[in-house]
C-alpha cells in the first residue's frame, strides 16, 4: 500500500479503533527500512554477517518486524544489483545462510 494512502488511513478514527496495533507496527516500518539498510553497508564493506543475523533473529522478534522481512530481501537484492560480481555472490551467499 503506497505510503501516501497509509498516511491517510491513520487519521480515520475508526480504522484506528479497528486497527490500532497493526498500524502502530506499520509506523516503525522506517525504523526498520533504516537499520536494514545500515546493516546491509556495513555487510557489503567487510561481508561480515553476524550483526545481520542477530538483528534477523533476535532484533526483529523482540520488536515485532516480522512483517518487513520482505522488505529486507529487496534491500539486500537492490544493493547487490548496484554493486559487481562479489557483491552479488556476496548477498546470494547471505540470503543462503540466513534461510
Amino acid at each position: 500500500m503506497p505510503i501516501e494512502v497509509r498516511e491517510k488511513l491513520f487519521v480515520i478514527e475508526s480504522f484506528q479503533a479497528h486497527f490500532g496495533k497493526i498500524i502502530a507496527k506499520l509506523s516503525e516500518e522506517k525504523d526498520y527500512r533504516l537499520r536494514a539498510q545500515t546493516l546491509l553497508q556495513q555487510y557489503y564493506s567487510n561481508f561480515d554477517s553476524s550483526e545481520l543475523a542477530e538483528f534477523l533473529s533476535k532484533e526483529i522478534k523482540h520488536k515485532g518486524w516480522e512483517i518487513f522481512n520482505y522488505l529486507f530481501i529487496r534491500k539486500a537484492i537492490d544493493f547487490a544489483m548496484d554493486k559487481n560480481a562479489n557483491e552479488k555472490e556476496a548477498c546470494s551467499k547471505l540470503l543462503q545462510d540466513l534461510t
